[in-house]
């Protein structure tokens, strides 16, 4: 195996923060520099996920020489002017954090309602319902009685399985079967009676007591949920609310850097590259709603200097939603005269079931053929048929068969 097919199948089986690390290693190793390689390949990527690339790059180059043995210092050696900029605001930037509300208020909120659903418990308690519950098999989900509309959440059920006997009355048909022919004998018969009934008293007794005692803890522990539920409910929406405050903040940042004459190329950085990818998305909504462009319309075709050539690429595949970068990057691959296989290969052979199937249909949309349509022009031999194989999105994903992961590497191995 050589060329193409191998570079091919090794996308395929290493993981995907093993193979961006030898692609950014190779882009900028000996003559020359891969901009293109470098920009798609943190373009693409979170700002989390660019941090876990600096460090399983780091562990992987330690032992070379520098600037290779570490992955900031190779950037800051190989690029310059505002893209280097914006690949280090993604590994120091975090997005911006901030409340909507005074934290203050939280717990004490979370309290009161915590205490009024406490309250609710035990004036709606229904004894019936529960004592026909109680008697029922206890195999399935099981829910507060006349609790649910309190719940903003659900995930408060639990399956519950009984490993003792269910209640059953005691069997005294047999001290009535006789009939006494003297009066020593109907005592006995009384005292018997007498007996069991002050027996059954007495479990009867035990059992109050230990459904009040019961019943007690299970309202504590009911109101500890509706604590958390509503804390974290509160968290929740402070977030979502000071998020869209930032997003709009944002959207209306990138305008002031970009309108008039020049660009403030430094806040344009600093807004676009610290954001996450949700985020980016959001301020872009914004944007194009008060301003009438989309963030890569104004990158594309109002900005011109600091954004040309390798900046501009870098800020489209940012910028640009996965699932219709990866259909460009597609097209990109295989337009006009030759193939980009390393291109190719990194996105059929890196992307997850779900990103690949999202990417072909948009592709298939854009171009009225279907990827593999485009893949068979384009390739030949056994890494045609290996692409296709990638293309059919089908592969096991989130957990890993160990018996199946020998058994395959077995006949790899005897396959040659």
């Amino acid at each position: 195996m050589g060329g193409d097919l191998e570079f091919a199948v090794l996308a395929r089986v290493r993981s995907t923060m093993d193979f961006l690390s030898i692609r950014l290693y190779k882009a900028c190793k000996g003559f020359g520099t891969d901009e293109e390689c470098i920009c798609r390949v943190l373009g693409c990527l979170s700002n989390g996920e660019v941090r876990e690339l600096h460090d399983r790059y780091n562990e992987l180059y330690a032992e070379e020489e520098e600037p290779f043995d570490h992955f900031e210092t190779l950037i800051k050696s190989e690029l310059s002017g505002s893209l280097l900029d914006a690949v280090l605001h993604l590994l120091e930037s975090d997005p911006p954090k901030s409340h909507w509300d005074d934290m203050d208020t939280y717990e004490p909120n979370a309290e009161v309602e915590a205490d009024e659903f406490r309250e609710h418990l035990e004036t709606n308690f229904d004894e019936e319902q529960a004592m026909f519950l109680g008697n029922s098999d206890l195999d399935g989900p099981l829910r507060l009685v006349n609790a649910d509309k309190h719940f903003i959440n659900e995930g408060y059920d639990y399956d519950l399985y009984v490993d003792h006997d269910m209640h059953e009355d005691k069997d005294v048909a047999y001290l009535m079967e006789s009939t006494p022919d003297d009066e020593t004998a109907a005592q006995e018969l009384i005292k018997g009676l007498k007996g069991m009934l002050s027996d059954t008293q007495g479990e009867e007794a035990k059992l109050a007591a230990a459904v009040e005692g019961s019943m007690a803890a299970y309202y504590d522990q009911a109101r500890d949920m509706r604590f958390k539920d509503h804390h974290l409910n509160q968290l929740l929406t402070d977030n979502d609310g000071m998020l869209e405050f930032c997003a709009g903040r944002d959207a209306d940042a990138v305008h002031e850097a970009v309108e008039g004459w020049g660009t403030d190329e430094d806040k344009l950085i600093r807004i676009l590259c610290s954001l996450t990818k949700r985020q980016l998305r959001r301020v872009d909504e914004i944007y194009s709603e008060r301003y009438g462009k989309t963030l890569r319309e104004v990158t594309d075709g109002e900005l011109g200097g600091i954004f040309e050539g390798s900046f501009k690429y870098f800020m489209k595949c940012a910028m640009t939603p996965p699932a219709e970068l990866d259909a460009e990057l597609l097209r990109e691959s295989m337009k006009g005269l030759g193939t980009n296989d390393s291109l190719l290969c990194e996105v059929v052979c890196t992307r997850s079931n779900k990103d690949l199937r999202a990417a072909k249909e948009l592709f298939a949309e854009a171009e009225g053929k279907s990827v593999e349509e485009w893949v068979e022009g384009d390739t030949s031999g056994f890494y045609t048929t290996f692409l296709l194989r990638c293309l059919r999105a089908d592969r096991q994903e989130g957990f890993s068969d160990e018996k199946l992961a020998q058994r395959q590497a077995g006949e790899m191995q005897a396959a040659g």
